[in-house]
């Protein structure tokens, strides 16, 4: 029923390194760690490595630091990271896009 008031989100937000504000809920958070991972899979590791860095931030400051989603977001960026790192020096074995 709409009452002629503005509605309000109850999402709570954080800023981002970019400077905008993204929700941080639980299921947000969630998501932006499976796109991070999506974005690993396909090979863009940079900004792979970079999502992932705000919503491990994001969950230690929201859920806590060892919380299990937190920690699942610690180990995928790692994981990122090391993908970055590898495809820096051995770029020409990497599976290609298609």
């Amino acid at each position: 029923m709409r009452t002629g008031r503005p509605q309000t989100s109850t999402a709570r937000t954080s800023p981002t390194a970019n400077g905008s504000s993204a929700p941080t809920t639980p299921a947000t958070l969630t998501s932006r760690n499976n796109l991070a991972n999506a974005l690993s899979d396909l090979g863009d590791y940079q900004q792979a490595a970079d999502l992932p860095r705000e919503t491990l931030a994001d969950r230690e400051r929201v859920l806590g630091p060892d919380h299990p989603d937190t920690l699942t977001s610690r180990n995928d960026l790692a994981n990122t990271c090391a993908r970055l790192a590898g495809a820096g020096r051995r770029w020409w074995q990497l599976p290609r896009r298609r």
